[in-house]
């Protein structure tokens, strides 16, 4: 993602060394202005497998505990799993999250729970682009499979990273 990653100058080949750093200034002012470069917009799938995975994990590492978004699924999982946890009915817990003396113990665990979630979610779409990425060299339906993967995961979260 560096691109002075790759330079390296060269007695044998000054002028090419030279090129290649002018090239490099280029892309790096490219960069500042516009956000991408021309050796991103060229390599696009390898800027994409290299850069997403890093930033969704840092964007994870920065997510306060009160911080995911509310998706309908994670409450439907809470919701099973805290029945299923508890031993109490379904009608138990509704009166128990409704009430006005227990809400917020149970709005916190809640919270809590969504939270850890989340950064769960977070790093499975992470450790599926970088898959897809380690096999990039391999072709074939099983790396399809992986990308395919990839891209319903993060397409279906894509929205939900901004809550």
């Amino acid at each position: 993602m560096n691109v002075f990653g790759y330079f390296e100058f060269s007695w044998k080949r000054p002028i090419r060394s030279l090129k290649y750093f002018f090239k490099a200034l280029r892309w790096s002012r490219q960069r500042v202005k516009k956000g991408y470069c021309d050796w991103d917009v060229m390599d696009i799938d390898t800027w994409f497998a290299e850069l997403m995975p890093r930033m969704l994990r840092e964007f994870s590492s920065r997510l306060t505990e009160q911080e995911h978004p509310m998706l309908p699924e994670l409450f439907d999982e809470y919701y099973a799993l805290f029945i299923e946890n508890s031993g109490m009915s379904k009608e138990e817990f509704n009166e128990a999250l409704y009430s006005y003396e227990t809400h917020d113990e149970y709005s916190e665990k809640y919270h809590l729970w969504c939270a850890k979630r989340w950064r769960e979610i977070i790093e499975a779409m992470a450790a599926a682009i970088e898959e897809v990425n380690k096999y990039e060299q391999e072709y074939g339906e099983e790396l399809e499979e992986k990308k395919d993967k990839a891209i319903a995961l993060f397409g279906k979260y894509f929205f939900h990273l901004w809550f």
